[in-house]
């Protein structure tokens, strides 16, 4: 289904920016200055009636186009519980926007280190449920084309990144970073997770002109 007509309250983010080059949503992807209209249409969403069930319905999407979408509308809007819930678990289906999702968990959590403690603990493993019964095109276009070990590598480095820039360098980071798994894990990490966390939080949160959570 056209994800404009299937979230009508978020339609003008997968129409082309005023660029007219690229789809609204892709801007917010490796966020610059032109980010800055898709991030414009999101905050107009909000107002729209329904917005809040929109933004679930967004995370819950196999499709890491409209988590991402749903992640930013979180980041800049109302951080209600329900919103956070489906935030991490978008996280953890095993999205390729999986630094992202965690990104804006560490901004709009207040919770964000017992929660990433307790994934990385256990190695971030992926509930790839969403995926199930899907073929390896639509899964590839929804997901990414990584497996779910590699997944669950990109999102333990964004969130063992995230957890630094965070909280510092705390103990119980400090002695999870040391194991052989998590550090066979961190070289496994082909796309850098922790490293796209980390520019695309420092982006968008300046962009946005949004703070953390207390």
């Amino acid at each position: 289904m056209d994800p404009a007509k299937k979230f009508p309250c978020f339609s003008r983010l997968f129409g082309v920016s005023n660029s007219g080059k690229v789809p609204l949503y892709l801007t917010l992807l490796r966020p610059g200055a032109e980010a800055s209209e898709a991030v414009d249409r999101i905050r107009d969403a909000l107002n729209s009636s329904g917005a809040l069930t929109e933004i679930v319905a967004l995370l819950q999407d196999v499709n890491w186009r409209a988590q991402l979408v749903g992640a930013v509308a979180l980041l800049v809007g109302e951080r209600k519980p329900e919103l956070l819930k489906a935030l991490w678990d978008a996280a953890d289906q095993g999205s390729w926007v999986s630094p992202q999702l965690a990104a804006v968990a560490s901004m709009v959590d207040s919770e964000f280190e017992e929660h990433a403690r307790r994934r990385l603990e256990a190695r971030c493993p992926i509930n790839s449920s969403r995926l199930v019964g899907l073929d390896w095109a639509h899964r590839h276009f929804a997901a990414g084309p990584e497996s779910v070990s590699t997944h669950s590598a990109k999102l333990l480095s964004a969130l063992v990144a995230l957890t630094q820039v965070r909280l510092g360098d705390v103990d119980w980071l400090k002695q999870l970073r040391k194991a052989d798994d998590v550090q066979g894990m961190l070289r496994t990490d082909i796309d850098n997770g922790g490293a796209i966390a980390e520019a695309w939080l420092s982006a968008m949160t300046t962009l946005a002109d949004v703070a953390p959570a207390d």
